[in-house]
């Protein structure tokens, strides 16, 4: 719950310039906005561009850490029957991670060339990115049109045991990607918001 008279802070992010033109288009002027059965004033605190050909610009070295600042969940595919429910993971793996973050780049983005191969960049992702330490992790519930929605929240830090540039360059672009855009299922009610933070710039010793 948020006190009254508090400010609430949220982000909005927009891949397309004419879609986005049109958000701040549509946003100029407006002061006050109807939150559930609450009157808000709304303020504009920034505008940030971001053109996804300069994510491949911005890297990390051998170790990084990924903040899960809100609930994340990740959509469980079923390989046998016909399953009509969603079933969850919550475990934030690296692969639940590129996974969904490849499934959201194709659709908006486009594979291309860059990520044409993107099931052995998983293979790599399982086989040399390795999971060093979670703290604080654990499945909390939150309410959203009245009923509980799981997620996992917590801190993983993770290290690259590979010199293989090509796939750490893709890692790293994916996992810019995915800061801007969330991670995971239930992204339009807020879940899935990251923060990764590059540990050091020293590049791994063994690995292929």
């Amino acid at each position: 719950m948020i006190p009254p008279g508090d400010g609430l802070g949220f982000r909005v992010t927009v891949i397309g310039e004419s879609l986005g033109l049109k958000l701040l288009n549509g946003l100029e002027g407006v002061r006050s906005v109807r939150i559930g059965s609450v009157d808000a004033s709304l303020e504009l605190l920034g505008v940030e561009v971001v053109r996804v050909d300069e994510l491949w610009r911005v890297g990390g070295g051998g170790r990084f850490r990924v903040d899960f600042l809100s609930p994340v969940r990740f959509a469980k595919r079923s390989t046998m029957g016909r399953r009509r429910r969603v079933r969850f993971d919550f475990c934030p793996s690296i692969v639940n991670i590129l996974f969904t973050t490849i499934n959201h780049y194709s659709g908006v983005v486009g594979l291309g060339n860059e990520f044409r191969s993107w099931p052995y960049l998983l293979r790599w992702a399982y086989n040399y990115v390795y999971m060093r330490d979670l703290r604080g992790g654990r499945v909390v519930a939150t309410r959203h049109a009245g009923r509980p929605e799981l997620g996992f929240i917590g801190s993983v830090e993770f290290e690259i045991v590979s010199r293989r540039q090509s796939r750490i360059q893709q890692l790293w672009h994916l996992l810019n990607y995915a800061e801007l855009v969330n991670v995971g299922t239930g992204r339009s009610m807020g879940f899935g918001v990251i923060r990764i933070t590059a540990m050091n710039q020293n590049q791994p010793k063994q690995g292929q």
